[in-house]
């Protein structure tokens, strides 16, 4: 029997698993699900927005969702393998639960947990974060009577704050939402109703029956009860809590104790803002994840430019949110990261280009939405890309993601290929060329501000903007990938090749992405 490992531990027992390796079920599926999986969560969210019910299912459904994608993927490949004779390799509790081999689903948890810090830490920690933004002489004042205040940042959330001249203090949102709860008596209940609506939701999304569909409805009840109850709690306990301002200042809403926070200003009468970073916002074909986090409670979104605040509003993350209420897009004063990037064509190392792989993060047993493929497809992807690549007259470095499964630990490339380990900013001086086969990171954007010839490898994870793909085909060469019979990515030899010359022999044209990330005039 074929067997089929669904992540990487899995793959660690099993030595020859790249050799016979396919994948069940197609990425675009499962987009596809997280896509109307988020429009459906976030209607249902808005439709009760006046009241509790609402807010709890906004603030938790960014979560639900990515905890429900990892669920209903798991399910679908296990009952796909099954139909094909093959066998789903995984000693993940959800999977081992669907398999029937646990009694009980397993306990839901955050992946990140809120901190509590000493209070001496915490003060000493808020004077040196509103010192970077505040001068000298305006600190004291800013620290006693704060105007708003900020509970996280980002470059332009500090460059924003300098130029608006109000006081802004950073308070610890952490410390601030564990405050509220440590007040609460008697949790609040979570309506059966509303728990129910939200499940059904979510397994109308997948065509599996009889005791696997049984079991993922069990999975997906516990984590939707798990996290709507802290949604409740939260939002009880925020009620009417003394802010130090009733202005909040975020740099994103992405954050569910940013979201929560920004909740409870609202309901007291107060005002919401946002300041983007990364560079992705606005750029996807789709705006329902980003109308769902940014759109949630957000008054104010500060895009990096006006360009970009001009891209959000008119595209489709404008048109995703104004379904459901006004959220005004404000053009920052360009992108800070951007601004130091060095803007000198690189030098080249030789006569043979060197050619530098940038890639997507491991996930381990967690989804993103939209969706990257599992572990085992997107790591055969790269070994097959790295060794077609070790074939051609170039000279190749690696740059995997520095997050996810292998943040701090050796990298499987690492076997195969020179991995760079430094920041990508730093490791740009290596490299002759670039080549990308995922854009939602800042490196991806900043890469197409850079003087750096680029080859964008699409796997069509995360379809982009019609007119920033237009964009893309101007200012890179792309490589043609298609995903073949055994549900795997794949790539031409001939093709990549021929995409890595051009993109050495077009001259560069960078401006035009310049101007949309620094632009601040019309």
């Amino acid at each position: 029997m074929l067997i089929v490992p669904f992540d990487f531990a899995a793959t660690r027992s099993l030595p020859d698993w790249r050799q016979n390796l396919r994948w069940p079920s197609m990425i675009s599926e499962l987009r596809e699900v997280g896509e109307r999986l988020t429009r459906e969560i976030t209607a249902l969210g808005h439709s009760h927005v006046d009241g509790e019910d609402g807010k709890a299912i906004l603030l938790s459904g960014p979560v639900l969702i990515g905890q429900a994608l990892i669920a209903i993927e798991a399910a679908w490949s296990l009952a796909r393998t099954q139909a094909e004779g093959l066998q789903m390799v995984s000693e993940a509790d959800e999977v081992r639960y669907l398999r029937g081999e646990l009694d009980v689903p397993p306990v839901p948890a955050f992946r990140r947990v809120p901190q509590q810090k000493a209070a001496t830490e915490r003060l000493l920690r808020q004077i040196a974060r509103t010192a970077t933004w505040t001068p000298p002489h305006r600190l004291p004042a800013t620290l006693l009577k704060p105007q708003a205040f900020a509970v996280n940042h980002n470059g332009l959330l500090r460059q924003e704050v300098r130029r608006s001249g109000r006081r802004v203090l950073f308070q610890d949102g952490d410390h601030l939402l564990l405050t509220a709860r440590s007040a609460v008596k008697t949790p609040p209940e979570t309506p059966a109703q509303i728990l129910n609506v939200i499940v059904d939701i979510m397994t109308g999304m997948v065509p599996v029956q009889g005791a696997l569909a049984d079991r993922l409805r069990d999975i997906l009840q516990a984590k939707v009860n798990f996290h709507l109850a802290q949604a409740y709690l939260d939002l009880q306990a925020l009620r009417n809590f003394p802010f130090p301002a009733l202005e909040l200042w975020s740099g994103t809403a992405g954050n569910r104790v940013s979201r929560a926070l920004a909740f409870a200003v609202k309901a007291q009468g107060g005002t919401t803002k946002v300041f983007d970073h990364g560079g992705s916002t606005g750029m996807l074909a789709s705006g329902a994840l980003l109308g769902l986090t940014e759109g949630a409670a957000t008054d104010r979104f500060y895009a990096l430019s006006p360009g970009l605040a001009d891209l959000c509003r008119e595209g489709p993350l404008g048109r995703e949110i104004a379904l459901h209420r006004q959220m005004e897009f404000v053009g920052g004063s360009g992108d800070p990261h951007i601004r130091t990037l060095d803007a000198r064509p690189p030098q080249r190392h030789g006569t043979r280009a060197r050619v530098m792989l940038v890639t997507g993060a491991y996930l381990g047993h967690r989804q993103i939405n939209p969706p990257l493929p599992r572990d085992p497809v997107y790591l055969d992807w790269h070994m097959r890309l790295v060794q077609i690549l070790q074939t051609l007259p170039i000279d190749l470095i690696l740059k995997p993601h520095p997050e996810g499964l292998f943040r701090g630990q050796p990298h499987p490339l690492g076997k195969i290929g020179q991995v760079l380990t430094a920041p990508f900013e730093a490791s740009l001086a290596e490299a002759d060329l670039l080549l990308f086969d995922f854009p939602l990171s800042t490196t991806f954007w900043t890469a197409m501000c850079s003087r750096h010839p680029i080859v964008y490898a699409d796997l069509g994870v995360a379809p982009l903007n019609a007119c920033v793909m237009q964009m893309i085909r101007q200012r890179c060469v792309t490589a043609a990938v298609h995903w073949n019979d055994r549900g795997l990515p794949d790539i031409e030899r001939d093709a990549l090749g021929t995409a890595i010359s051009q993109a050495l022999a077009m001259p560069v044209e960078a401006e035009a992405f310049r101007d949309l990330y620094l632009k601040t005039d019309s």
